[in-house]
């Protein structure tokens, strides 16, 4: 299966949004996708963080995931992503770098 999607997310608590558009390729053991994302909404007075302004970070991500067809119940996952910004809280809002990118995997 080949497929493309566009999107819109809104954070109701924040009142912030942003786009992205994205591509997937499926078969039987295997799921691959890709997304990007762009930030809508400017600069906003932040809830968490004191005399600190917050807007949705751009980037993208890169998306794996397979089994053996042997063997079903044993795979793998991968996930890589990647923001843009000088302050990005991708791994939480004490925690802000500048573009930030992380990889996750299992098995």
């Amino acid at each position: 299966m080949l497929g493309a999607n566009i999107f819109l997310d809104y954070d109701l608590s924040r009142d912030h949004a942003r786009a992205g558009f994205g591509g997937e390729y499926w078969r039987d053991f295997l799921k691959l996708s890709a997304n990007a994302y762009v930030g809508l909404t400017g600069w906003k007075t932040s809830p968490d963080v004191e005399d600190y302004e917050e807007r949705p970070a751009s980037g993208w991500d890169l998306r794996a995931e397979g089994y053996l067809p042997s063997y079903p119940q044993l795979g793998a996952k991968m996930v890589y992503e990647q923001y843009y910004g000088n302050e990005v809280g991708l791994f939480g809002k004490d925690e802000r770098q500048k573009n930030p990118h992380a990889l996750t995997a299992g098995v």
